[in-house]
């Protein structure tokens, strides 16, 4: 997915997928605190590519090891305290490509929101945003009609998601609308 529109000069997304926050260096050598946002552990492993936003800067994961409730990761390049300090605060985000494949039937939050939503063939709306609850995920729908409806993602409502045609089925529960 190589477009230059989804991408700036640094070869960075538009719109990435966030997998972590840097916070404080760490010791003098360039190392940062990282709060992960990634559910899977090799998305740091050395030779991992992101980019730090809203820098653009792309970085390579020289090195990383779990610390306390974060990870201590050293990016190629970044060899000093100060080199370091710039990238405090900063997104640590990857390409949409760059994910991991889930299993049949699970999807990322990036992949539901944008999908047309229809009732038996009837067109509702358009997934604006995924909330996540303790029970289970809610679709934001913003209606054709202005209106906002959140539906429920159970499979006993959403019967049908399809990314390729960016289509979602859904067979909404009396009194929902």
């Amino acid at each position: 997915m190589a477009n230059n529109k989804n991408q700036n000069v640094s070869g960075a997304p538009a719109e990435g997928i966030l997998v972590g926050v840097i916070g404080a260096p760490h010791g003098i050598r360039g190392m940062v605190r990282v709060e992960s946002l990634s559910d899977f552990p090799s998305r740091f492993s050395p030779g991992s590519i992101m980019w730090a936003k809203p820098q653009g800067r792309k970085l390579e994961v020289e090195s990383s090891a779990p610390y306390n409730a974060v990870l201590l990761v050293k990016f190629v390049g970044i060899d000093d305290r100060n080199a370091a300090e710039l990238l405090r605060s900063a997104r640590l985000e990857i390409k949409p490509e760059q994910v991991a494949p889930l299993p049949e039937g699970q999807y990322y939050h990036f992949q539901i929101a944008g999908l047309v939503v229809y009732e038996k063939d009837k067109r509702l709306g358009v997934v604006r945003e995924v909330l996540t609850n303790g029970a289970h995920d809610l679709y934001v729908v913003d209606t054709d009609s202005g209106e906002e409806i959140m539906i429920p993602a159970l499979k006993s409502v959403v019967k049908k998601i399809d990314l390729t045609s960016g289509r979602m089925e859904v067979e909404l529960p009396a009194g929902l609308i």
